[in-house]
């Protein structure tokens, strides 16, 4: 498990109350089954892809590109970033870049594989008294990824591997923040504690957001926990 050095008992106790210890204690104990894998070395960088990537930013403004959005009728939010569930049809891909390498949101709408990870990984917060939020996202290619980054296999890849995770990283940023501008409020406008939780691409993705938005010291009030996990 990677807490990505924030305490969670230290934020516990900036957000009192023993529903939100009850909380973390009962994802805390679901989680610990889980084994951690190596991460995919995907780095980190600008919220934008490489120059030439010509994927649309996903609008989360709109409902339809939220996989699971709740009524928040909870005090304890929940970010979770699905794991992958998508290998281009015509893998393996080449070395340049193509929309290929990201899934679609269209794609993404009749992936079924989306909603049994998310079903299958988040049952937890909601046993546990959570807000859940899951945006959908243009994720890489799983195994093209694995192939030019983790395996080695097709390091001639690297390049456009990186910019397939820059894309779905950037999806994933933006609805963060749209997430925090609009969700995370209760009824008197005060923001939430919230947890970070994903697996497998949707970890790295989370590891990115981390490094690239948590020097500010008011997320880092608000974050309980991070759950970033590599593993099925």
């Amino acid at each position: 498990m990677t807490n990505t050095g924030f305490s969670p008992h230290r934020a516990l106790e900036t957000h009192r109350g023993r529903s939100h210890r009850i909380v973390f204690g009962a994802i805390a104990i679901a989680f610990s089954f889980l084994v951690p894998l190596p991460l995919i070395g995907c780095g980190s960088g600008p919220n934008s892809p490489t120059p030439g990537i010509s994927a649309v930013p996903t609008d989360y403004a709109k409902a339809e590109n939220w996989e699971t959005l709740p009524n928040a009728s909870q005090g304890v939010d929940v970010f979770f970033v699905y794991p992958t569930t998508y290998t281009a049809k015509n893998s393996p891909l080449g070395s340049v870049w193509t929309p290929e390498w990201n899934q679609s949101l269209a794609q993404a709408y009749d992936d079924s594989g989306i909603k049994s990870q998310v079903t299958s990984k988040t049952g937890v917060f909601s046993k546990a008294g959570t807000n859940l939020y899951v945006p959908y996202f243009q994720q890489a290619s799983g195994l093209d990824v694995l192939n030019a980054l983790l395996f080695s296999s097709a390091p001639q890849n690297a390049d456009a591997a990186n910019a397939a995770l820059q894309v779905a990283y950037r999806d994933v940023s933006n609805a963060f923040d749209y997430y925090m501008a609009h969700f995370n409020k209760d009824v008197n406008g005060t923001p939430r504690p919230l947890i970070l939780a994903g697996h497998s691409q949707g970890s790295n993705l989370l590891l990115m957001l981390l490094e690239d938005k948590f020097s500010d010291p008011s997320l880092r009030k608000l974050l309980v926990a991070a759950y970033v996990l590599v593993g099925r």
